[in-house]
C-alpha cells in the first residue's frame, strides 16, 4: 500500500483571532467525512487523517497522512471550501494558498527492481530508495496550490509506478529465459548479477544483454 505524509499550510488574508480559529477547527474536527468522501467500503482506513494542526498567525499549519485513498495532497486541497464557508463571510477572512512544505510518497516496490531504478529522475521532484521497505519514495518541496492544479503529484506517482512496473516485466522475463539456461538458479543469478554492479536505471538494457551473454558464455 502507497503511504502520503504530508507537512503543509493553508495561509490566509490576514491572522486568526480566536473565534476564527474555533470555527476552522470544527472544520478539522469533522474532517474524517470531508475525507471518506469516494472512498470504497472496506477502504476507510486508507484516507486521510489529519495527525496534528496548530495556528500561527495567518497560517494553518497541517500534517495529514493517508493511504491510497483521499490522498493527503488532496486532502488538504478539501478543506478549501469548508473553511471559506466557515469563516470567509463571518469573519471577513480570504485564503492566499495552500502550500505543501514536504511531502513524501512511498510506493511499494519488488526487491529485485530497487537497485535498477536507483537513477530515475522524475521531473520537479526527488526520489530515494528505501531498501529497508522495498519502496521508492517521492519527495516534493514547497509546492503551491498552482502545482497541485496541474497535477505534477499524481503525474509523478503515475511515472514512477509505469517504470517499476515495465522494469519488472524486463526483469521477469529475462529470469524465464536464463531458467531454461541454468535452472533454479536463474534468479540468485540475476540478482547477484544486480547487487554487485553499479547499473543505474538508464543503463538497464546493456545490463541485461551484457548477462545474458556472460552466463551464455558460461554455459559453453
Amino acid at each position: 500500500m502507497m503511504k502520503f505524509e504530508l507537512n503543509g499550510k493553508i495561509i490566509f488574508s490576514k491572522e486568526l483571532n480566536e473565534d476564527a480559529q474555533k470555527d476552522i477547527i470544527e472544520v478539522l474536527d469533522n474532517s474524517r467525512e470531508i475525507f471518506l468522501k469516494g472512498v470504497p467500503k472496506g477502504k476507510e482506513d486508507e484516507a486521510s487523517k489529519i495527525i496534528s494542526y496548530d495556528f500561527e498567525g495567518k497560517e494553518l499549519k497541517l500534517k495529514i497522512v493517508s493511504g491510497t485513498y483521499a490522498r493527503a495532497h488532496e486532502a488538504i486541497m478539501r478543506l478549501k471550501k469548508p473553511i471559506m464557508e466557515k469563516v470567509g463571510r463571518k469573519h471577513k477572512t480570504g485564503i492566499r494558498d495552500i502550500v505543501i512544505e514536504h511531502y513524501e510518497i512511498t510506493i511499494p516496490a519488488e526487491k529485485e527492481v530497487l537497485e535498477t531504478i536507483k537513477g530515475i529522475k522524475v521531473p520537479e521532484c526527488e526520489t530515494e530508495i528505501d531498501y529497508d521497505n522495498n519502496a521508492v519514495k517521492i519527495i516534493f518541496e514547497n509546492i503551491g496550490d498552482s502545482e497541485l492544479k496541474r497535477n505534477i503529484v499524481d503525474r509523478a506517482i503515475k511515472f514512477v509506478r509505469n517504470e517499476l512496473e515495465k522494469i519488472f516485466e524486463k526483469f521477469v522475463a529475462m529470469e524465464k529465459m536464463l531458467d531454461k539456461i541454468h535452472g533454479e538458479n536463474a534468479e540468485n543469478k540475476i540478482q547477484e548479477e544486480i547487487m554487485t554492479s553499479e547499473t543505474h536505471f538508464t543503463d538497464l538494457q546493456g545490463f541485461y544483454i551484457n548477462l545474458m551473454g556472460d552466463i551464455l558464455s558460461q554455459s559453453e
